[in-house]
C-alpha cells in the first residue's frame, strides 16, 4: 500500500509506532496504545467542539459499532453467517468465516490477494481447517472501507478458487 494513499485501508490492523526497539513486550503494548490515543486526540470524532478529547467510552462505541456493520456487510457479501460473539465493547475486532477451506498456505496466498488486489491489509486466519478474515475499526475507518472489502471480497475469492 502507498502511503498517504486514500483508496488504501487499513482493516485488520491497528496502527502502531515502530516497535523494533521495544524490547519487552509490557512496552510494546504501551507504545501501541498511545499510537492509538495519539490518533484519536486527531480524529474529528475524538475532538469536541471545545476542542477536547472526548471521553474514550464514545471512540470504544464507534469501534465497536462501526467493526459489527463490517462483519455484517462482509458476511452478507460472502453468503455466510457472522461468527457469534460474545464480543466486548473494549475490542473493536471481529471474525468473519470465509467461503473457503485450508491451512496456513492458503491463509497466506489470500492475504497477499487482498492487499494486492482490494488494498486492505486484512488478516486472513486458517483455524482447523477453516478460513477467517479479522476484522478491526478505528476512529480513521469509515463504512466505506468495509463496503469497498464486502464488494471486492467475493470475486477475489471466486479468483482464488478457480486458481
Amino acid at each position: 500500500m502507498e502511503e498517504g494513499n486514500d483508496d488504501a485501508c487499513l482493516l485488520g490492523h491497528f496502527h502502531q509506532l515502530h516497535l523494533g526497539a521495544l524490547q519487552t513486550p509490557a512496552r510494546r503494548h504501551r507504545a501501541t496504545i498511545l499510537s492509538a490515543i495519539g490518533i484519536a486526540q486527531h480524529h474529528p470524532l475524538a475532538i469536541a467542539a471545545t476542542g477536547k478529547v472526548r471521553p474514550v467510552d464514545r471512540v470504544r462505541q464507534h469501534n465497536a459499532d462501526l467493526v459489527a456493520y463490517g462483519q455484517r456487510v462482509v458476511a452478507e457479501a460472502l453468503g455466510t453467517t457472522p461468527v457469534p460473539g460474545p464480543w466486548s465493547p473494549h475490542v473493536s475486532m471481529r471474525l468473519v468465516r470465509l467461503p473457503l477451506t485450508g491451512g496456513e498456505e492458503v491463509a497466506s496466498e489470500l492475504r497477499q490477494a487482498i492487499a494486492s488486489d482490494l488494498r486492505c491489509a486484512l488478516p486472513v486466519v486458517a483455524w482447523c481447517g477453516e478460513l477467517f478474515v479479522r476484522l478491526a475499526a478505528q476512529v480513521y475507518n469509515r463504512t466505506e472501507h468495509y463496503d469497498r472489502l464486502a464488494a471486492g471480497l467475493p470475486a477475489l475469492l471466486e479468483r482464488h478458487r478457480a486458481a
